[in-house]
């Protein structure tokens, strides 16, 4: 039987600092905003960059140790799941979309370190994200959507 997936990783920085609140039982909620870069192509050579912002919450312990960390300005990785909030006020509808981290990694080296993501013990570790480093990943201007079959 078909099984739906539900999984996103986006990479980009933060555009405020994690705030951080407690539900009536004490559960730890972070919440922030990252920031992430979208080229696309205007003209032969000539790419303009537009920003794309992803509202993402964190949960229990995992967000009270990285709410220290996760200041404006610092880049990170973050894996998670699409949720979709709905509810309806004065009668209208509404929407929003945002995104419910499972793994946060923070790049150092944006915050003056040396470079390597600091990966808390949990809640899960995926060990291939962990080897990713921000300033060997493929800028989009080197893909030219001119070569798809389609």
């Amino acid at each position: 039987m078909w099984k739906t997936i539900n999984t996103v990783t986006i990479g980009g920085n933060l555009v405020r600092d994690m705030e951080i609140r407690h539900t009536a039982n004490g559960y730890a909620v972070g919440s922030f905003t990252v920031a992430v870069n979208y080229s696309k192509k205007v003209s032969d050579h000539k790419y303009e960059d537009e920003a794309h912002f992803f509202d993402v919450s964190l949960f229990g312990k995992y967000a009270e140790v990285l709410a220290s960390s996760m200041k404006k300005g610092t880049q990170v990785v973050v894996q998670g799941a699409i949720k979709q909030d709905r509810w309806e006020k004065n009668g209208i509808k509404n929407s929003k979309v945002s995104i419910a981290a499972s793994t946060v990694m923070i790049n150092s080296s944006s915050q003056g370190g040396g470079g390597q993501y600091q990966q808390p013990a949990e809640p899960s570790y995926s060990p291939a994200m962990a080897a990713v480093d921000m300033s060997e990943m493929p800028k989009q201007e080197d893909f030219d959507d001119e070569n798809l079959p389609f």
